[in-house]
Parts: C-alpha cells; sequence; structure tokens
C-alpha cells in the first residue's frame, strides 16, 4: 500500500513521535541524550523552527515543533539520521536504529497546544520513572520551571495562554501540569486520521488552505503514490552521480546533498 505523503503547512504544529526498532533502547548513557539535543540545537539553527516541548525516554522520543519555512520531514531526517550514525559508531553496530519513519501529527494549535506540552513533560511521571516531572533530566518540563535555562526550547510562546507576568505564568503551567498528573495515556492524541488531529472545522480551513496553494490538475494527495524508481533516476540526473554512490556509504559532499 502506498504511503500518504505527510501534509506540511507553514505555521503548522506538530507532534512528533519516534522509536526504537522493536521498542529497543536508544539512548543508554547521558552522552547519548546530550548528543540528540545537539544535533537538535544544530538543525533550529540551520532550519529554523519553534520548539515547544520535547521528552527524551529510553526507546522514543516526543517533540512539539511548529513549522516555519523548512518541511518537518528535512529536519527530522538530519536529526534523526545524524543521531543514528552517532549511535552505530559509539555501540559499533550497523543497520537501523529507529523504527521506520518518524510519526508527525499536524496538531490544532489552539486546542492542543497546553494539553500537548502537559501530555508530553508527563510522560516519566506515567511511565514511573520519576515521581514529578521537573525530576525528570531529559525534558524541556525544567526549562519551563526555570530549573534550567530554556536552551533550545520556545517557553515564552506557552507561558504567555497563562499570564502575562513570567514568575505567575510559571506557577499556573506547574498547576495546568499537576492537573494532568492522574491521568494515563490520552489514545485521543493518537486518533489523527491522515495525520491531522482537530475539529472537523480545522480540517476543513486545512483542505481549503492546502487547496489555495496547490495548483489546478495537481493529484490530490491520496491519489499520490510513492515511485522509488522515479525518485532515484531523478536523483542520478539531477546531481550526475550514479545510485550505486548515494545509496551507499559515501560522505562526499556531492553524494551527501543527492541523499538529501
Amino acid at each position: 500500500m502506498a504511503r500518504k505523503p505527510r501534509i506540511e503547512i507553514e505555521g503548522g504544529l506538530y507532534h512528533i513521535i519516534t522509536r526504537g526498532v522493536d521498542r529497543r533502547e536508544i539512548f543508554h548513557a547521558r552522552e547519548d541524550w546530550q548528543r540528540f539535543l545537539s544535533l537538535l540545537t544544530r538543525q533550529k539553527e540551520l532550519l529554523p523552527f519553534y520548539l515547544y516541548a520535547y521528552c527524551l525516554m529510553t526507546n522514543h522520543i516526543h517533540l512539539l515543533i511548529e513549522r516555519m519555512s523548512d518541511d518537518i520531514g528535512r529536519i527530522m531526517h538530519r536529526v534523526l539520521t545524524g543521531y543514528t550514525q552517532y549511535y552505530n559508531r559509539r555501540y559499533r553496530r550497523s543497520g537501523h536504529v529507529l523504527q521506520g519513519r518518524h510519526k508527525a501529527i499536524l496538531c490544532q494549535s489552539d486546542r492542543y497546544l497546553m494539553k500537548l506540552v502537559s501530555y508530553i513533560h508527563l510522560n516519566p511521571v506515567r511511565a514511573k520513572m520519576v515521581e514529578f516531572p521537573e525530576d525528570y533530566p531529559y525534558s524541556s518540563h525544567r526549562a519551563y520551571m526555570d530549573l534550567e535555562p530554556a536552551g533550545i526550547v520556545d517557553v515564552d510562546p506557552v507561558l504567555r495562554h497563562f499570564g502575562p507576568r513570567r514568575a505567575v505564568a510559571r506557577q499556573r503551567f506547574a498547576k495546568h501540569v499537576a492537573g494532568g498528573m492522574n491521568l494515563g495515556h490520552l489514545e485521543e492524541l493518537y486518533q489523527a486520521p491522515d495525520g491531522v488531529l482537530g475539529t472537523e472545522e480545522f480540517v476543513d480551513s486545512l483542505i481549503h488552505r492546502i487547496g489555495d496553494c496547490v495548483p489546478r490538475g495537481t493529484p490530490k494527495i491520496e491519489e499520490l503514490e510513492f515511485d522509488a524508481e522515479a525518485l532515484i533516476k531523478a536523483v542520478e540526473a539531477a546531481s550526475g552521480i550514479p545510485r550505486q554512490e548515494f545509496c551507499g556509504k559515501g560522505k562526499g559532499a556531492r553524494v551527501v546533498a543527492a541523499k538529501e
């Protein structure tokens, strides 16, 4: 079955989830978490986006990103490829580290932003790894609580929803997160037909927005199919590099550009 293309919208809010192959651990030491965050930081500098929340669990990752001009797919490909290469070098292994393509759910911001930030920060609590979210060192919750520098996390747009004064906003935000501590897994946050989470009105507005940007005669999303052979031929023609090189392990500048 052909995989449907992801809906990419400038200004869209995306809940991104990726897991280790067969749900295996992908972080074993502090250096692993730090390397992933450094890769994310680097891509945020090169391909700017807003990062509202993250939580790096032992075997999976949650990110909440607002897209700017560059595609989520391009950003995540660079981050996850970089981490896979690092992981395989560090642990002297080869092959896939992450389970297939990452999941990116386009979410209705005004309805789900605060709920998703809280839900993502509470992952370690639900997993019974810590008692309180601020005790977990590899999520953005500590940045919201001013327990560490915000760094790459864009806390202000979220905190402004809780009040104009930062100190008061932090207190209200903490109460908001605490209110969800007894909630379990919320399947509703993953039930996203066609990768979109929102009201019918939100989905309709997306359809109109996409329609305004797509030339007449362009196939509908559900009609598109991924043709790997056509893609490879197009890359060969555009780059002048045979497929044996860019489908292999080459790391030259031209080969890397063709891979991307």
